[in-house]
């Protein structure tokens, strides 16, 4: 049985045709493992890229309903790809992605924030993380939040309350008069 089988190999071996088509799958492996390979750019892209950030104000506070436009711009060759976020929530967090074929690294990641006509911009460099961090601050201070008056305002209102309370102890106090 064994004999057999080595005879039989011997003869594949021999066979001008098994070596023609072990040689083309050779070849076919060879050609297309280099065209896998490809060159930095087409590696680069190969995977899409998240773009987070958070939209805060002056005083550093979440800015909640703000409109951000995120943009993947190549300067070499001016070639912009452009993704909108409508409204942040609470937490003032967008986030956007872009498929590979829009971006490489070193494009810029140019990010707008709008909260009514107040406007904010920021940028940084692509690199080959997963998710690109871009904060943007509008130079504003939401009153209710932050800001001299925000914070004055707690002030005020405790003082009010405290001298509402001390009055109105002090009124009833106040000896009857006598019948």
């Amino acid at each position: 049985m064994i004999m057999s089988g080595l005879r039989t190999v011997g003869r594949s071996v021999k066979d001008p045709r098994g070596f023609v088509v072990v040689s083309l799958m050779v070849v076919l492996l060879v050609v297309s493992s280099g065209l896998m390979l490809g060159s930095k750019r087409g590696e680069a892209s190969a995977w899409p890229v998240n773009v987070r950030g958070y939209v805060e104000d002056s005083a550093n506070n979440k800015i909640q309903g703000a409109n951000v436009t995120v943009e993947m711009v190549n300067t070499a060759s001016v070639v912009t790809a452009t993704r909108w976020f409508d409204s942040t929530p609470s937490s003032g967090l967008y986030t956007v992605s872009f498929e590979g074929a829009y971006w490489d690294p070193g494009y810029t990641i140019r990010v707008t924030a709008r909260y009514g006509s107040d406007t904010g911009q920021s940028s940084a460099t692509a690199t080959i993380d997963a998710i690109q961090w871009v904060n943007v601050t509008i130079p504003i201070v939401i009153p209710e939040f932050g800001g001299l008056l925000g914070l004055s305002m707690p002030f005020v209102t405790f003082g009010m309350i405290a001298m509402f309370v001390v009055g109105y102890r002090s009124r009833r106090r106040e000896p009857l008069a006598p019948p």
